[in-house]
């Protein structure tokens, strides 16, 4: 005869209330941080700092801050290819590869008109 969790005194509580504790707990383990990237690209307005924050954004699966912080970086510098290349990353994962593929091809040109796109071999 083994034990039961109600023999043990477990008590779990609902799986909604676990769920938005764990949301909650979360979202400010995310806050805390991007809150050092956020501030980073704040005090210097450098392009690569809101592209580190658009990277974090990402990996924590926030995508539409991840896709603010690129569009950050494109406006202090429209030619940015990190950030070109993130924005159609992002597409990509979202599952929009028409757009992903038109942001990779966009991306391509802007590196082909920069004199540094590869030729394609024959």
């Amino acid at each position: 005869m083994g034990l039961k969790e109600t023999d043990l005194g477990l008590q779990y509580g609902s799986t909604e209330a676990i769920l938005d504790g764990f949301q909650r707990d979360m979202n400010k383990l995310i806050a805390g941080v991007v809150s050092e990237y956020s501030e980073a690209a704040r005090k210097s307005g450098r392009k690569q700092d809101y592209n580190k924050m658009g990277i974090v954004y990402a990996q924590f699966l926030r995508y539409q801050q991840a896709e603010k912080a690129f569009q950050q970086a494109l406006q202090v510098d429209s030619e940015y290819l990190s950030a070109r290349i993130n924005l159609a990353n992002l597409s990509f994962l979202n599952k929009d590869y028409a757009a992903a593929l038109s942001r990779y091809d966009e991306a391509y040109r802007s590196l082909e008109s920069a004199g540094k796109g590869r030729a394609p071999r024959l």
